[in-house]
């Protein structure tokens, strides 16, 4: 879960113009922000793979990360594979555009992958690493995976695995300018968009709080105006 900022300044800004972003001006500006960070990380990751069109990726999760690399992955003309425990989460997983949905707590994780030829690319977007093994193993041949979030845990894998598969573990954070600026481009052209709850500014302590207790779907944004703000 993530706190965006917005619209902290209404006046003058002076910036050195490599610094500024061109942003298509029809866009909400509520939910620009989090294509910024949580989308410009699995677009751009999506983008910098070796997986080609028609090629099964695996987005682990369906959270503030997860739900948007589904809809990249998707417009992008990937199969798209989505791993939860939370089968609550199938229903959204489908409709946000994956393929297919696995049940982490009850199903096979790499035996269904590898039922669909195995993936090219596995996106893990989750800070505990009890979930990382059976991807790995679910690799095709010069797959990747990579981590997007930093693990909170030690990790075992089978580093056989990936020798024989010639397969590859990455961590991947976000971009550049330029990034921003071609992920928010490819979502307006592909009507993509973050889920978020939006909080005024002199609710920020309660937008934190529901930020920290991940409850939030998916992205909280706090917007209007900065005046008269208690932060503590």
């Amino acid at each position: 879960m993530e706190l965006i900022l917005m619209e902290v300044m209404r006046s003058i800004l002076l910036s050195d113009w490599m610094l500024l972003l061109d942003f298509p001006m029809e866009l909400l500006r509520k939910k620009t922000a989090p294509l910024m960070c949580a989308g410009m990380t699995m677009f751009n990751s999506i983008r910098n793979s070796k997986a080609r069109p028609g090629d099964v990726v695996v987005i682990s999760g369906v959270g503030g990360l997860g739900h948007l690399g589904i809809q990249y992955a998707n417009k992008m003309g990937y199969t798209v594979v989505v791993t939860s425990r939370d089968s609550s989460k199938k229903i959204l997983a489908l409709k946000l555009g994956a393929h297919h949905f696995i049940d982490t707590s009850v199903d096979d994780v790499t035996g269904c992958i590898m039922k669909l030829g195995g993936a090219k690319l596995v996106i893990y977007t989750a800070t505990s690493s009890k979930g990382l093994a059976p991807l790995v193993n679910a690799l095709t041949t010069e797959g990747e995976l990579f981590l997007v979030a930093a693990l909170t845990e030690a990790v075992t894998i089978d580093t056989l695995g990936l020798l024989f598969k010639r397969a590859s573990i990455r961590g991947w954070a976000s971009g550049d300018n330029k990034d921003i600026e071609d992920t928010v481009a490819f979502s307006k052209l592909s009507h993509i968009e973050p889920m978020i709850e939006t909080f005024p500014w002199d609710q920020i302590n309660t937008a934190f709080d529901r930020m920290m207790s991940a409850k939030a779907e998916f992205k909280v944004v706090m917007s209007g105006s900065w005046d008269k703000v208690n932060v503590q």
